[in-house]
């Protein structure tokens, strides 16, 4: 259990010790500037087998107005994180199976799956609402999400 506590406070810690020495060399009040540049890493999810640790990195890009999150996969045992489940893809809400052999995760405001290892991504909506929130059944074979609907609306189910 200390590896996960120490792999968290490394991962949480990871961004405040990147901003340290520029803090150290200039002392000046925040600016909205600074508070954009700053990435926020939230969502650990550690796998079930706790070799595995999920996280989210939130950017802001000021110019077009929008905020990005890259989801990362890290292995505890050493390692670089990668983005997850690739390089392109821009996954939030990310959640193991049970069983830890796939992910679930929202991009494009859409729900998606994918094997452990990145591979194998399907989608499993096209709601104009959108889906969020993913959760796995315990027994792994249903994944609840929210999504959002206006009365009247048809076209959904």
């Amino acid at each position: 259990m200390t590896l996960v506590r120490t792999s968290l406070a490394l991962v949480v810690a990871a961004p405040l010790a990147v901003a340290s020495p520029a803090v150290a060399q200039s002392r000046r009040p925040m600016t909205f500037e600074d508070f954009a540049a700053m990435k926020a890493v939230s969502d650990p999810q550690l796998s079930p087998d706790g070799a595995t640790m999920l996280y989210a990195v939130r950017t802001t890009d000021v110019d077009a107005n929008r905020r990005a999150t890259t989801t990362y996969a890290m292995a505890l045992g050493g390692g670089a994180a990668r983005a997850f489940p690739d390089d392109t893809t821009r996954a939030a809400e990310a959640r193991w199976s049970p069983d830890g052999r796939r992910v679930a995760y929202t991009a494009g405001g859409q729900l998606w799956f994918v094997n452990a290892d990145g591979t194998g991504r399907k989608r499993l909506t096209t709601l104009n609402g959108g889906a969020s929130g993913p959760v796995w059944a315990p027994t792994g074979d249903q994944i609840a999400f929210v999504s959002a609907v206006w009365p009247g609306r048809t076209t959904d189910a």
